[in-house]
């Protein structure tokens, strides 16, 4: 069973609904949506983390492709990303709780071949995209990393342990004493003078 956190969730969603929509849309200073000026999505690619590489390419179906023999898997109509996208989307709106599974978006993904909630780039785009730049007439390949606002705020850095600020306090008369017994609470030692 897949369970992830509403951001986690989130990236499968995206993967779902660009595929439903077929267009990548552009958006203004407030992240509104501008109608009249989008991308037509060529295809989305895919890497699983036991290296399985896919294609969903956009064709009247999405044709799942495997990327290393160039031969279609299978072919599925673009309107069971439609549905499965909106239910996704309810299903993250509605969830409780810091993690939860979508049983029945899973097996849908399961179908399609994605079997993780999260693509494997190799780099620190969560989504890579082929889409048709129609003024230039070119097919570029773009990485997006996907921010969710659907639940927590999305943060700019990962504030795990791995995470290693050391913060310098100034002007407080803060003695090294102090900052010994502030330190004994914080692994690693993050207080300096």
């Amino acid at each position: 069973m897949i369970t992830g956190n509403k951001g986690e969730w989130s990236e499968a969603y995206v993967f779902l609904k660009l595929l439903a929509d077929g267009k990548l849309y552009a958006a203004d200073e407030n992240l509104e949506k501008i109608k009249n000026i989008f991308y037509p999505i060529i295809k989305v690619l895919r890497e699983e983390a036991q290296g399985k590489k896919r294609d969903y390419i956009l064709n009247g179906t999405i044709d799942v492709v495997d990327n290393k023999t160039g031969l279609t898997i299978m072919q599925i109509p673009t309107a069971e990303f439609v549905n499965q996208s909106q239910i996704l989307y309810q299903k993250i709106n509605d969830a409780q709780g810091r993690s939860f599974s979508v049983p029945e978006v899973e097996e849908f993904l399961n179908n399609i071949d994605v079997s993780n909630l999260k693509s494997y780039t190799g780099d620190k785009s969560d989504i890579k995209i082929v889409v048709h730049d129609l003024m230039t007439d070119t097919k570029p390949l773009l990485g997006f990393s996907i921010k969710s606002m659907l639940g927590q705020k999305a943060t700019l850095f990962n504030p795990g342990n791995g995470t290693n600020f050391i913060y310098r306090v100034t002007g407080l008369g803060v003695n090294n004493l102090d900052l010994k017994e502030i330190n004994a609470t914080i692994a690693p030692p993050k207080i300096a003078s």
